[in-house]
């Protein structure tokens, strides 16, 4: 701060005062009085600057209202004050639907399945105590999961009468989410009705 014409009374900002490292400026006039000034910086509220997710993957096939992360602020005036966390629409929300805000807790609102989709994308609006917000796009990453196996199929399912031992039925194909239809796992035939096999993908005989 400086005087303006020489004039003790009359003072402008030679830069922006900021509240945030102090709260009170001691002005000093030399050449007129040696004297201390008390100015007292009047805080004006600023607007959050950014949101952050403090964990942002999740296992897939988790209940719903599983918690994914924290939300937290970076805010100019501090971050002791109170703000208000919510979904909203527009660019980068478009998985708002799969996820819920309770307090500063990013929860799921569905269960997520990585073979459908693995990177869901969600808009994040803070709101500080005088109204001022900043909004952010957030991406929750899908963690795969070992899926169990969803069904057995076999390639054929008729044989002529009379064929004689060995004799080839079919192949059977195991349906499983996390590996398609190409795994190997052992093979059982638990019928004993003089059906015999190997592996996934062998053939069944007589």
């Amino acid at each position: 701060t400086k005087l303006v014409g020489g004039k003790p009374s009359a003072l402008s900002r030679e830069e922006l005062l900021d509240l945030n490292p102090r709260d009170e400026i001691r002005l000093r006039l030399p050449g007129v009085i040696e004297q201390d000034i008390l100015l007292a910086v009047e805080n004006i509220n600023e607007e959050p600057t950014e949101i952050l997710l403090d964990s942002s993957s999740i296992e897939e096939n988790k209940p719903k209202d599983t918690e994914v992360g924290t939300l937290g602020t970076v805010d100019p005036d501090g971050i002791d004050g109170v703000f208000e966390y919510s979904l909203v629409k527009g660019s980068g929300g478009d998985d708002n639907g799969l996820f819920r805000i309770s307090g500063d807790k990013l929860l799921l609102k569905a269960v997520l399945d990585f073979e459908t989709k693995n990177i869901h994308s969600i808009r994040v609006r803070c709101t500080d105590e005088g109204a001022l917000y900043v909004e952010k796009t957030l991406t929750v990453e899908v963690i795969n999961a070992n899926d169990p196996p969803t069904g057995i199929t076999l390639n054929r399912d008729t044989v002529a009468e009379n064929s004689p031992p060995e004799t080839v039925v079919g192949a059977f194909s195991l349906v499983d989410p996390d590996k398609g239809n190409g795994a190997q796992y052992p093979l059982e035939i638990s019928s004993g009705n003089g059906f015999t096999g190997g592996r996934y993908g062998e053939a069944i005989s007589m």
